[in-house]
């Protein structure tokens, strides 16, 4: 009897499962990719012309003119808090009318870094001009 039963739920099991495997669509054995459409023909861009030889001197011409006399030109050396003109300070990155004009007044500086201490720059703002800022 209780063969007879396991037989019975193995029977019913399988007669609920058929309909699923009839259902399902076969799987080809070759995955069937769709055709892409053929690209159009690029057309064909004209030859470049060889580039025109550059001049290689140095003398200022009409198109660049040299400084001109009593003109401040930006400079890459140490600039002194305590003697620098606002035009000089100016040269420093971050350091513009106003903030020279601050400088200015709270002379005499002890240390470069005191600009960060009084709040004139940030921290990070001293850090790429540090090489350059000199007290004296």
């Amino acid at each position: 009897m209780r063969l007879a039963g396991l037989g019975a739920i193995a029977a019913l099991g399988a007669m609920l499962t058929m309909p699923v495997f009839a259902q399902t669509p076969a799987i080809p054995a070759t995955p069937v990719m769709p055709a892409r459409p053929a690209m159009p023909a690029m057309p064909t861009l004209p030859a470049a012309k060889p580039a025109m030889p550059t001049a290689t001197t140095s003398a200022p011409t009409a198109a660049t003119p040299a400084a001109k006399p009593g003109k401040h030109v930006r400079g890459t050396g140490p600039v002194n808090l305590n003697t620098a003109t606002a035009e000089e300070l100016d040269d420093l990155k971050y350091i513009g009318k106003a903030r020279a004009k601050k400088i200015i007044d709270g002379r005499p500086w002890a240390d470069g870094h005191d600009l960060v201490t009084k709040k004139i720059l940030t921290e990070k703002q001293f850090g790429e001009d540090a090489s350059r800022i000199v007290v004296k």
